[in-house]
Order: structure tokens, then C-alpha cells, then sequence
């Protein structure tokens, strides 16, 4: 009886995860071309600013796309967790925030490949 609330779990956080992965890739699509774009122009691929600040902008999220976007996502998954608790808002939570790294990842890889692109000049 006690597996059946951990794969309880386990089923939320894989739905919610195809769902927000889903809608979170479909919107990262559209922004590709103007994040390609922005990297084959920029100058710096360092973030200005203390290691602190490069550090809370690496973990938050540093594209102007989407920063209100985080900020709103973070306070949706401390109130679900607040109201829910975990074993009912974390899966939500997780899922979210996994939608986000994954997403940012695959930004960052596509804008160092358009910049390593555009550093060794046309074919």
C-alpha cells in the first residue's frame, strides 16, 4: 500500500512534465531565430556583473524572454506547494522546473553553437 503513493507521484510528475515540456519547447521554438540571431552578434557570452549576480542569473534564468515568466513560475510553485504540500504540489513543482533547466539548456547549447558558427566565419 505504500509504493501505491510514491508511483502516485511518479505518474503526476511524468504527466506534468509531458505537458509543460510540451508547451514550454513549443514557445522555445519560436524564439530560436532571434536567439540565433542575438548570439552571432554578441560580443560577450560572460554575464556582467559579482560572481554572486552571475550566479543568481544563471539559476533564475538570464533571458529577457522570460525572466517575469520564472519569477511567476517560482511563486506558482511555492503557493501550490504552500497550499497542496508536497506530496501533491511538488510533482507539479518538479515539473515545472525541470520544463525550465531543460529548455534553457537547449538554449544555451544552440546559442554557443551559433556563436562558435559565427566565429569561424561563412562556409
Amino acid at each position: 500500500m505504500s509504493a501505491a503513493g510514491a508511483r502516485d507521484a511518479v505518474t503526476h510528475f511524468v504527466v506534468y512534465l509531458v505537458v509543460i515540456g510540451f508547451f514550454k519547447g513549443r514557445d522555445a521554438i519560436r524564439r530560436l531565430p532571434a536567439l540565433v540571431e542575438q548570439a552571432r552578434t554578441g560580443e560577450r557570452l560572460a554575464l556582467p556583473g559579482p560572481w554572486w549576480l552571475r550566479t543568481a542569473r544563471l539559476l533564475v534564468g538570464y533571458d529577457p524572454w522570460t525572466r517575469s515568466q520564472r519569477t511567476a513560475i517560482l511563486v506558482v510553485c511555492v503557493i501550490v506547494c504552500s497550499l497542496f504540500g508536497w506530496d501533491d504540489g511538488g510533482p507539479f513543482a518538479a515539473a515545472i522546473l525541470l520544463s525550465l533547466a531543460a529548455v534553457n539548456a537547449c538554449f544555451a547549447l544552440v546559442a554557443l553553437g551559433a556563436r562558435a558558427a559565427a566565429s569561424r566565419g561563412p562556409a
